[in-house]
C-alpha cells in the first residue's frame, strides 16, 4: 500500500496530502517547453534550455525529452548526419545513431503527450540527404505528437514500431517530400502491428515518382488495428496507403481503420493496396493520376466500406476471391469498377446506389449493372477537373445531389466530419527573442 509504512498521528492527514501532493508534483516536473534552433548550442542543460538559449540539434533535442515535454523547433533549415533512434535499448554501436548522444527519452502518458513541431508558424526544413532509411525510429515510446514540419529529400521519414509497441502516434501538418523509394518504404511506416492508435491528418505526403520500386507508398501499415488517416494530401508515389499485411481481427469491434477526406493523385499502381480488413475508406477524392483501391491481391481484403468517394481516375478492384463481405455504396465512378471481372465464381460484393457514367462501367463476369445504379455525368462546382476538396461538391443541378442511401449526396461530402480523435490541445508559446546570445 502506497501509505502502509507511514507512522499515523494526529497530523496523518496533511502528512498525506502533502505526501500525495509530492508524487504529483514529481510526475510533472519534467513537463515542459523545450527549445531548438539554427544557432544554439547541445552545451545548454536540459534544465536551463529556453527561448533564449536552445539547444542546436534535432538528435539532441529528441534525446532528452521527457513526458509532456513540448519542444518547439524554429524556423530555418536542419540536415541530421545520424538517423534518431527513440529505443529504450539503444545504442549508437548497434544501431548506427549519433556515438556523442545519450538516449535518454521518455514515452508520454495520456495525460503528458510529447509534442515536437514548429514554434508560431515558423517554416522548418529538414534536409534528410543524408540518411541512407529511415530519420526517425519510435520503439516503446508512445503518446509522440509530430506536428508542422517540413521534411525533404527524404527516403522514408518514420519508422514506428519495429522491435516494441508503440501507440497513440499523431502525425499533423507535416508536409514530405521523398526523392528516394524503396521496397515497403514510406513517409509513414508502421510495422508488425507495434505500431497502433495511429492518426495522420492535415499531412501532404508526396512520394519520388513512379520510377522506384513498385512498394513504395506514403504511408505503409503492417498489421495495424488502429489508425485514421484524414484530410491528407497523397501523391506521386506508386502506392498512397500500402495496408501490407492483415492484422488478427475478427470482428470490426476490435478494430478501427477510417481513410476520410484525403485526396490522392498520380499512384501509379494503387491508390490504396489493401490486405486487410475492416477499413472505412469514405469522403475520398481520387484526382486525376489515380489508380484504384486493391482489395485482395495478396491477402484478404475482406470485409471493407468503400463508400462516398468521389473517383475521377481509378476506381475499385476486387481482385480475388478472398476479398468478400466488401460494402462499396454511394460513389462517383467516373472509369470502370471492377469486381472479380475473369472470376466466375459468385461473389458477396455488396453493390448500391453508385453513380457510374456509362451502363457498361460495372466490369464483371457474373455481376451485371447495379439495380439502384444512376448513370450520368456528375457536375462539380470545381468544373470537370476539380483541385481542392470543396471543388468535389456537386453543383445544385448535378446528377447525384441528394440521391445517396442517406439521403445526401452522392460522391465525397465536402462538409462530412470524422469522429476520429484529435491530436492534443496546446498553448500559445511565449513570444521569440534575440538569440544572439548563446551558450558555447
Amino acid at each position: 500500500m502506497l501509505f502502509q509504512n507511514l507512522k499515523l498521528g494526529t497530523h496523518a492527514p496533511a502528512k498525506m496530502a502533502t505526501y500525495a501532493f509530492t508524487l504529483f508534483l514529481a510526475s510533472i516536473a519534467h513537463a515542459k517547453d523545450l527549445y531548438v534552433a539554427t544557432n544554439g548550442s547541445d552545451a545548454v542543460s536540459y534544465s536551463t534550455n529556453s527561448i533564449s538559449t536552445p539547444w542546436k540539434s534535432l538528435n539532441h533535442a529528441m534525446y532528452n525529452l521527457q513526458a509532456g515535454d513540448h519542444l518547439y523547433i524554429r524556423g530555418g533549415t536542419y540536415k541530421p548526419n545520424y538517423p534518431i533512434f527513440l529505443a529504450d535499448d539503444y545504442t549508437s554501436k548497434n544501431s548506427g545513431g549519433d556515438p556523442t548522444q545519450t538516449m535518454s527519452a521518455q514515452s508520454g502518458t495520456s495525460s503528458q503527450t510529447v509534442i515536437i513541431e514548429n514554434y508560431n508558424s515558423e517554416t522548418v526544413t529538414v534536409d534528410l540527404s543524408s540518411m541512407t532509411d529511415s530519420f526517425i525510429y519510435l520503439d516503446n515510446k508512445s503518446y509522440w505528437t509530430f506536428r508542422g514540419l517540413n521534411f525533404v529529400n527524404s527516403l522514408q521519414v518514420f519508422m514506428v514500431g519495429e522491435n516494441s509497441p508503440t501507440k497513440y502516434i499523431t502525425f499533423e501538418n507535416l508536409n514530405v517530400v521523398a526523392n528516394r523509394g524503396g521496397d515497403n518504404r514510406a513517409a509513414i511506416h508502421l510495422e508488425n502491428g507495434n505500431a497502433d492508435y495511429i492518426t495522420v491528418k492535415g499531412c501532404n505526403l508526396t512520394g519520388p515518382g513512379q520510377a522506384v520500386h513498385q512498394n513504395t507508398s506514403t504511408i505503409y501499415a503492417n498489421r495495424t488495428m488502429h489508425l485514421s488517416v484524414l484530410n491528407n494530401t497523397l501523391s506521386n508515389a506508386p502506392i498512397g496507403i500500402y495496408f501490407k499485411l492483415p492484422h488478427s481481427a475478427t470482428s470490426s469491434s476490435q478494430t478501427a481503420l477510417e481513410v476520410a477526406g484525403n485526396k490522392f493523385s498520380s499512384t501509379g499502381r494503387a491508390s490504396i493496396e489493401n490486405n486487410t480488413a475492416y477499413v472505412n475508406i469514405h469522403d475520398n477524392a481520387f484526382g486525376g493520376g489515380s489508380t484504384y483501391i486493391n482489395l485482395g491481391e495478396d491477402f484478404r481484403g475482406d470485409s471493407n466500406i468503400i463508400a462516398h468517394n468521389t473517383f475521377l481516375d481509378g476506381s475499385v478492384n476486387v481482385l480475388a476471391t478472398t476479398a468478400t463481405n466488401n460494402t462499396i455504396a454511394n460513389n462517383i465512378i467516373m472509369k470502370s469498377l471492377i469486381v472479380l471481372r475473369y472470376v466466375s465464381t459468385s461473389i458477396s460484393t455488396t453493390l448500391q446506389r453508385n453513380l457510374y457514367t456509362s451502363s457498361s462501367s460495372l466490369l464483371s463476369m457474373t455481376t451485371k449493372m447495379e439495380s439502384t445504379a444512376l448513370v450520368g455525368t456528375p457536375m462539380f462546382v470545381g468544373g470537370a477537373n476539380p483541385s481542392t476538396l470543396p471543388q468535389y461538391a456537386l453543383a445544385s443541378t448535378s446528377i447525384g445531389r441528394a440521391a445517396a442511401t442517406d439521403g445526401t449526396d452522392i460522391g465525397l461530402r465536402v462538409t462530412s466530419t470524422s469522429s476520429s480523435p484529435t491530436a492534443p490541445a496546446t498553448t500559445s508559446p511565449p513570444s521569440a527573442p534575440s538569440l544572439s546570445v548563446q551558450i558555447q
